[in-house]
């Protein structure tokens, strides 16, 4: 009778039974958001190969890119959205977003993906799981504290459902280090229910999209592996700041343009121009990074190397200047092009070490979330578990050399002297 009246009569049991129907909520939704990706990419870019050489763009893709920029500027205009874009880590330590927003910003996130901007999904899906959990609990009469554990578990739903590790939302909570966490499982469990929920729903139809979406080369694990994987992790955090200060600066340049539309429009104008001229430039990556990884040899260094800046240059204006998505897939590309670059260049240099060492330091340097880092990049790498220990230590040391140091804090400072 007391186990009973402790899952059901409870609000807490309560809580755990809306969590499961936001996960399921939010995997339909995801299902939803990917599906209208999938046919309007179809509809759009049909026939369209991803072209690697110089300047094997096409006038299309440019006037594609360059609707999207309208399309992107006007919806902004339309629901008045001038202020900083969310991300999931604030909407996770403030508990609440609104549900029609979290649709509007997904609207603006799917059409970025559609039009080739340097952008992924997880910063659209994530809001629109953070919406669905407010959402859920605003419908059910829940208080301001189940308010903000739904929000939470519709944010774990995606993260945990597409990721195929249902612990990844709760990691991101505990690795924010706010005071909400401090009471462990009781505020962790609907985040883990949530997400095993969403996988229930998005497996059948998906799979494991995050699961081994590159293979590299896995050769028995070396000692010397190691402390290179040391050295690459601070050449990971040298290549975060140096990201972190181009971003900087397209931040500073886009503040000059006040109409929404206008800067849509100008941010349209330099991705389209660096897509015909570096076409693998365009888009999350996720596709571009897999020509990288298979042809590296065959681009040649001098590709490679104007690839990697034509990226940052596009990463830096799509998170600035009107589109809108997630940084994580676009660091992965640039920190991998890095390793493909280096590993092209200094003889012995195992692709395996280099590839996965850098794309794991790019990432950690500006998203706090070292743990989240480390899981992700080991199974989108398809890594085996002994291999695990390379993007581990890169992280480590991007992370601390970066964030631990408080050397990107200062830069924020300095950018708005």
């Amino acid at each position: 009778m007391v186990t009973k009246g402790f899952v059901f009569d409870t609000g807490y049991g309560r809580l755990l039974l809306r969590s499961a129907l936001v996960g399921v909520l939010t995997g339909v939704s995801v299902l939803v958001f990917f599906a209208a990706e999938y046919l309007l990419h179809e509809l759009v870019w049909s026939g369209q190969e991803v072209p690697s050489g110089w300047f094997s763009g096409s006038l299309y893709a440019v006037a594609i890119v360059m609707v999207a920029g309208a399309l992107v500027g006007y919806l902004r205009g339309r629901f008045q959205m001038t202020g900083p874009d969310p991300n999931f880590i604030d909407e996770l330590i403030e508990g609440e977003v609104d549900p029609r927003h979290s649709v509007r910003i997904a609207s603006i996130g799917l059409t970025s993906l559609v039009g080739g901007a340097s952008v992924g999904p997880e910063a659209s899906l994530g809001s629109l799981g953070a919406g669905i959990g407010t959402s859920v609990a605003e419908r059910r009469g829940g208080d301001e504290e189940e308010k903000a554990d739904l929000t939470f578990a519709g944010i774990s739903a995606v993260f945990g459902g597409l990721g195929t590790f249902a612990y990844v939302g709760p990691i991101m909570a505990m690795e924010i280090y706010h005071p909400r966490w401090s009471s462990g499982f009781k505020r962790i469990a609907p985040g883990l229910i949530a997400a095993v929920a969403a996988f229930l729903v998005l497996f059948p139809a998906l799979g494991t999209p995050f699961l081994a979406v590159y293979q590299l080369p896995a050769p028995e694990l070396r000692l010397w592996w190691i402390p290179l994987a040391l050295l690459l992790g601070l050449v990971g955090a040298a290549l975060g700041i140096l990201i972190a200060v181009v971003i900087g600066v397209s931040t500073r340049l886009a503040a000059r343009v006040s109409s929404p539309l206008a800067r849509a429009l100008i941010g349209a104008a330099v991705i389209a121009a660096l897509g015909y001229a570096l076409p693998l430039t365009m888009f999350s990556g996720r596709q571009e990074l897999d020509v990288i990884l298979n042809h590296g040899a065959s681009l040649g260094v001098g590709l490679l190397a104007m690839v990697l800046v034509g990226k940052i240059l596009a990463f830096a204006i799509s998170m600035r200047w009107g589109f809108f998505g997630g940084p994580f897939f676009p660091l992965l590309f640039i920190g991998a092009v890095l390793g493909t670059l280096l590993a092209e260049i200094i003889p012995g240099l195992p692709a395996v070490v280099a590839v996965s060492s850098l794309a794991a330091g790019a990432c950690a340097s500006l998203i706090p979330l070292p743990l989240m880092v480390i899981i992700l990049t080991s199974m989108i790498f398809g890594l085996p578990l002994e291999m695990t220990v390379l993007p581990s230590i890169a992280t480590v040391m991007a992370y601390l050399a970066v964030h631990g140091t408080g050397l990107l804090e200062w830069l924020k400072q300095v950018k708005d002297r």
